[in-house]
């Protein structure tokens, strides 16, 4: 009998998310010493419901999800790893508006958090959010 497929797929006993045996998206992130502890099934279920993912996309073949999915599944271990500084280039240029919103909310919600954030999505645009325009200037 199978346990609770997403804690089961990223805890160690090689398991994807429908329990079969084998690699998914995640088991190499979490892998690493740095990361081990990071992992937290309620969130990664948290997360994957916000994001508008389905369990099964953590057994795909990365090379065969579309640039959106693979835009969903990069924030998701950004989200995960919960780090104090992230460097950003155009994180939700695939995304549709309303997860663009979403995930720049969550961004820039978190005060304790250092972000360089390069993107042409108006999403991020606040008033208290410093932009530094590198356009052509003559």
């Amino acid at each position: 009998m199978l346990g609770n497929p997403v804690k089961d797929c990223l805890c160690g006993t090689g398991y994807g998310s429908w329990g079969r045996k084998g690699k998914n998206l995640l088991n190499e992130i979490f892998f690493y010493r740095a990361n081990k502890d990071k992992m937290n099934p309620e969130k990664l279920r948290v997360f994957m419901r916000e994001l508008e993912l389905e369990y099964d996309i953590l057994d795909k073949n990365f090379q065969e999800l579309s640039g959106g999915e693979k835009q969903r599944i990069g924030i998701l271990i950004t989200f995960l790893l919960n780090r104090d500084i992230y460097l950003l280039d155009e994180i939700t240029s695939a995304l549709d508006v309303n997860l663009k919103k979403k995930v720049a909310d969550y961004f820039l919600a978190r005060e304790d958090w250092t972000i360089l954030e390069i993107s042409h999505d108006r999403e991020w645009y606040r008033d208290w959010v410093e932009i530094i325009d590198l356009g052509n200037k003559s």
